[in-house]
C-alpha cells in the first residue's frame, strides 16, 4: 500500500478544517480537533522516514515523498522537514493558548486551511511557484482578519494589496533566472534578479514602507487571530527566502541583496521604535514591537556566516511564545476588542495576571532582560556591533522607544482612578493559569537559557540548506 506523504499532510489538515467547521458551535471541541491533528502531524513529520517501507497495523506501507501537482511537485525532504516541524509547533502553541480566550467559530477552520497552504508553500519547488501559493495564502488570511464582530477590514485589505504587489517581483526574478544560463550578459541578469528578489521580499516581509498592515490588523481584527496570521504568514515568506538563499549561493553575497535588504530592515526597526512611542492602543503597540523584532530577524540574513542564520532562526522561534502569551493576556483584558489605553484604564487591578502576561509577552519581543529572547538578542548585538554597528544602534534605539511606550501603558493600567471603589479580581481561572504558566516560563527560560536554548539551536541547525 502506497502513502504519499505530502498528500497525507495536506489531507489531514483539510480534514481537520472540515471537522472544525462541523463543530463550530463548540470552541473546545474545535480546538481539541485542531490540537490532536497538529500534534499527530508533528510527530509524523518529525519521525517519518524517507523513501522506505514501513510496517503499520500489519500492513506493508510504501512511503512516497513527492506529489505531482499541476505539472509541478510538492516534495517532502530533509530540507523541508525542519520547516514543517517548526510550523506545526507554532500552530500547536497557538491552539493551546486559545483554550483560555473566546474566539470566533471561524478561527480554527480558517487557521487549519492557512496551515495547509503554508505547508504547500514550504514543499513546492521551484521558489516562484511558492510565490503563487503565498498569494492564495494572503487571500485565505483575510477570513481570519475579519469576522462578524471585527468588521473593519483595513488590515486584511492592506495585507492582500501588499502581497499582490510583491508576488510579481518574485515571479519576474524567476523568469530572469531561467534565461540567465544561456545569456551572454549573465552577470547583469543575476544583478537584475537580485534586485527583483530583494524588492519582492521587502514587500512580502512587511519591510518599511510595506509594514502598515501589521499594526492595523492588530488594532482592528481579533488580536489573537491577527497574531496567528502575522506569525504563520511571515513564517511562510521567510521559508521561501531561505529556499531562495539555498538555491542561489550568489544571492547570499550579492551586494544588491545585502544593501537593499539590510537598509530596509534598519528602516523598519527605526520606524517601529519611533512610531511605538506615540501609540495609545496595545494592539498597535504590539504591532510595532513585532516589526522591530522582524527587522532584527531580517538583519541576520544579511550576515553571510552560518552563525548569523542560526541566530535568525532562533529569533524566529522564541518570538512565538511571546506573541502567544501577549495574545492570551490581551484577549482577557479586552474581550470586546477595544484595547486602547483609555479603555483599559485600571484594568491591571481587575485582571492582574492577564496584564502581566501581556507586558511580559510584549517586552520579550524586544529582548528585554530576564525574558526568553534576551540571550539570543544579545548574541545578535555581538554580531552586529562588529559587522554593522549602525544596525545595532538602530535596534537599541527602537527597543528603548518600545519600552517607553509600554511604561506609559503600564501607568494607565495601574491608574486606580477608574476602579470606582472596586478592586475585585475577575480573571477567568483557565486564563489565569495560562498567564501564570506562560509568564513564569518566559522568565525562567530567560534567566536559565540553558534549559531551552539548546533545543532551539538544534532545530535551527537542522536546516541543512542554510547551516551546512
Amino acid at each position: 500500500m502506497a502513502i504519499n506523504i505530502p498528500f497525507l499532510l495536506l489531507a489531514v489538515l483539510g480534514l481537520g478544517a472540515g471537522l472544525a467547521w462541523l463543530a463550530n458551535r463548540w470552541q473546545i471541541a474545535q480546538l481539541g480537533i485542531a490540537f490532536v491533528m497538529t500534534a499527530v502531524l508533528l510527530v509524523f513529520t518529525a519521525q517519518v522516514p524517507l523513501e522506505s517501507d514501513v510496517i503499520a497495523l500489519g500492513q506493508n506501507l510504501s512511503l512516497q515523498p513527492v506529489l505531482a501537482f499541476a505539472g509541478r511537485a510538492l516534495t517532502f525532504s530533509d530540507q523541508v522537514r525542519p520547516a514543517l516541524v517548526m510550523l506545526l509547533l507554532i500552530a500547536l502553541l497557538f491552539y493551546v493558548g486559545a483554550f483560555s480566550i473566546n474566539l470566533q467559530p471561524t478561527f480554527v477552520t480558517a487557521s487549519l486551511l492557512v496551515l495547509m497552504l503554508v505547508a504547500a508553500t514550504i514543499m513546492v519547488k521551484p521558489f516562484q511557484f511558492a510565490a503563487l501559493f503565498l498569494q492564495v495564502l494572503a487571500v485565505s488570511a483575510v477570513f481570519l482578519l475579519s469576522d462578524i464582530t471585527h468588521f473593519k477590514t483595513r488590515g486584511a485589505l492592506r495585507l492582500l494589496v501588499f502581497f499582490t504587489i510583491g508576488v510579481p517581483f518574485v515571479l519576474l526574478a524567476g523568469w530572469q533566472l531561467e534565461g540567465a544560463g544561456n545569456a551572454q550578459n549573465g552577470i547583469d541578469i543575476l544583478d537584475q534578479a537580485a534586485l527583483l528578489l530583494s524588492v519582492g521580499f521587502l514587500v512580502l516581509l512587511s519591510v518599511f514602507p510595506f509594514h502598515s498592515w501589521i499594526p492595523t490588523a492588530l488594532e482592528d481584527a481579533n488580536s489573537y487571530a491577527a497574531a496567528f496570521v502575522i506569525a504563520v504568514v511571515n513564517l511562510a515568506v521567510l521559508f521561501v527566502l531561505i529556499s531562495s538563499l539555498a538555491d542561489f549561493d550568489w544571492l547570499r553575497s550579492s551586494y544588491i541583496f545585502q544593501n537593499v535588504f539590510g537598509w530596509g530592515a534598519i528602516a523598519t526597526i527605526l520606524i517601529a521604535g519611533v512610531f511605538a512611542i506615540g501609540q495609545r492602543s496595545f494592539g498597535r503597540l504590539m504591532g510595532y514591537a513585532i516589526l522591530a523584532d522582524l527587522g532584527a530577524t531580517y538583519l541576520t540574513f544579511t550576515l553571510t556566516d552560518f552563525t548569523g542564520y542560526q541566530i535568525g532562526l532562533v529569533l524566529l522561534m522564541v518570538r512565538i511564545p511571546a506573541i502567544v502569551l501577549w495574545g492570551i493576556g490581551i484577549g482577557a483584558l479586552a474581550p470586546d476588542g477595544d484595547d486602547t489605553f483609555d479603555a483599559l484604564q485600571s484594568a491591571a487591578w481587575r485582571r492582574p495576571f492577564a496584564a502581566l502576561a501581556m507586558f511580559i509577552g510584549g517586552l520579550s519581543l524586544i529582548g528585554f532582560p530576564l525574558t526568553v529572547s534576551f540571550p539570543i538578542r544579545w548574541q545578535l548585538y555581538q554580531q552586529l556591533i562588529v559587522s554593522n554597528p549602525w544596525a545595532a544602534y538602530a535596534l537599541m534605539l527602537a527597543s528603548v522607544g518600545i519600552v517607553l511606550a509600554y511604561a506609559r501603558g503600564a501607568r494607565i493600567l495601574l491608574d486606580r482612578s477608574g476602579l470606582e471603589g472596586s478592586t475585585e479580581v475577575v480573571d477567568n481561572p483557565i486564563n489565569t493559569v495560562m498567564c501564570i504558566v506562560g509568564t513564569v516560563a518566559l522568565l525562567i527560560f530567560g534567566i536559565f537559557p540553558q534549559f531551552v536554548l539548546p533545543f532551539f539551536t538544534a532545530l535551527a541547525q537542522s536546516f541543512p540548506q542554510l547551516v551546512g
